[in-house]
């Protein structure tokens, strides 16, 4: 997998729960993100109608973060781990949902 993403911040705060970006003219952080995700995953079938999912991504945050400090950007690594099932009629011969 390879392809662009997009973020936004939601909400910027220190463990009191003060942000840390208030309103106004002199915010530290930028709202928006943008930057290429890379990664790779397998799907393998578990039962008949259950399947394990995982995956390993990488983001590359290639828009800068702050606008008090320059050259801060985003970079995540990022593991998932998941089960599918079917939520419509799943049709053996197949191996598709309808």
């Amino acid at each position: 997998m390879l392809g662009p993403y997009i973020g936004f911040l939601a909400k910027a705060t220190n463990e009191s729960g003060v942000s840390i970006n208030p309103e106004g003219s002199n915010r530290p952080y930028i709202g928006v993100d943008a930057g290429a995700a890379m990664g790779v995953g397998f799907n393998y079938a578990i039962g008949r109608k259950v399947w394990l999912n995982a995956d390993l991504r990488y983001n590359w945050g290639l828009a800068q973060v702050m606008n008090t400090v320059s050259d801060i950007y985003n970079r995540s690594w990022g593991i998932n781990v998941g089960l599918s099932f079917p939520l419509g009629k799943y049709s053996p011969s197949t191996r598709t949902i309808r």
